[in-house]
């Protein structure tokens, strides 16, 4: 997928410009699909949180895997 045009990153609102690497997410809301852009480094803790070793950065804090 190649950008047209900036879009903002719905995390933390960091301008992503054509030609910029970003991660795009496919969702499921109550209203149907709806796809969303995430800078590299919002994208990166999302896959984080998502495998479990992350808190999600709530606190800055990281699980410790047993």
């Amino acid at each position: 997928m190649t950008l047209r045009r900036p879009h903002d990153c719905v995390r933390c609102e960091k301008t992503i410009d054509p030609g910029e690497e970003f991660g795009a997410v496919d969702v499921l809301d109550p209203a149907g699909e709806l796809r969303v852009l995430l800078c590299v480094d919002c994208a990166e803790a999302l896959r984080t949180f998502l495998g479990g070793t992350d808190n999600g950065g709530a606190d800055g804090a990281t699980e410790t895997p047993e």
